[in-house]
């Protein structure tokens, strides 16, 4: 049986659903709640349910996986009240749960998800058809907000489906609304973005450390060099006391350099690569 909570507390007086029967009044429905051995579960949206889980035991999201819980479960099936292909009275109850947009097994990221809006109760003949009989001479189906499904013959024509109980219940068809929802985490698929966006920042990192490194190696040699040219003078002028007219070494008679470095100095650019691509001459 299903009935809106306020019909079973008394507070309404709308109708329930029964499953064999079909719809029965207010009064009815009470009677049966009260029923000894009567068990009374609250069915809700896990799409929007605050409270519904959200991901596996070892961490994987429950969209991400073929099965689905007995919470969706119900909700699917309550939804649905009957079969989903147009005009099929099948129970829900007896029906299989169908992925709308099949379930992709080698990567459950990609779609077919299982979740509220991918779902739908089908019969097992029903069912059979949109498996063997689908494709694009075949079968197809399309779910539409609210859990309406728009069945396509292989001769292009299109009929829609809505559920029952959401055409039954108020508050099913709130429940159907499309809410806000997040994306289904992967935790691979985050590990692996988790280090290629680590290694990414350690390559920028080191590329930067490398520049640095030749900056501060190219002024160490630069300070280096200044201070043997200036003690090179130095001696030239106490030992000589005139100016060198040799070819080589013309810097000993430049004035003296100053030993520190502005920091905006920069080492000369390494020279090109040679290319030995060439054969040799012999």
């Amino acid at each position: 049986m299903i009935a809106p909570a306020a019909t079973v507390t008394g507070d309404s007086d709308e109708p329930g659903f029964l499953q064999g029967y079909g719809v029965i009044d207010a009064d009815q429905v009470r009677e049966l709640a009260d029923a000894p051995g009567t068990v009374c579960r609250d069915v809700r949206n896990p799409d929007t349910d605050p409270t519904a889980a959200t991901v596996t035991r070892d961490g994987t999201s429950v969209l991400l996986r073929h099965s689905w819980s007995a919470a969706m479960d119900r909700w699917v099936r309550v939804r649905g009240l009957t079969c989903s292909f147009p005009f099929c009275n099948q129970p829900a109850w007896n029906a299989d749960l169908d992925h709308s947009i099949p379930f992709n097994h080698q990567h459950p990221l990609s779609g077919g998800w299982t979740a509220g809006f991918n779902l739908d109760p089908k019969c097992r003949t029903h069912h059979r058809i949109k498996t063997f009989l689908s494709g694009e001479d075949g079968w197809t189906t399309t779910q539409l907000t609210g859990g309406t499904i728009e069945w396509t013959s292989p001769t292009g024509r299109t009929y829609r489906s809505t559920p029952d109980g959401a055409e039954l219940f108020d508050d099913l068809a709130e429940a159907c609304r499309p809410k806000p929802w997040t994306r289904p985490r992967d935790p691979q698929v985050e590990k692996a973005t988790r280090i290629a966006a680590a290694r990414a920042g350690l390559a920028a990192k080191q590329a930067a450390n490398q520049q640095t490194r030749w900056i501060n190696q190219g002024r160490a040699q630069e300070i280096k060099q200044r201070v043997r040219r200036n003690d090179v003078r130095f001696k030239r002028l106490v030992l000589s006391g005139r100016r060198r007219t040799a070819s080589w070494c013309p810097w000993i008679n430049d004035p003296w350099e100053g030993e520190s470095i502005t920091a905006d100095w920069r080492p000369p650019p390494p020279p090109p690569p040679h290319d030995d691509s060439d054969e040799p001459p012999f």
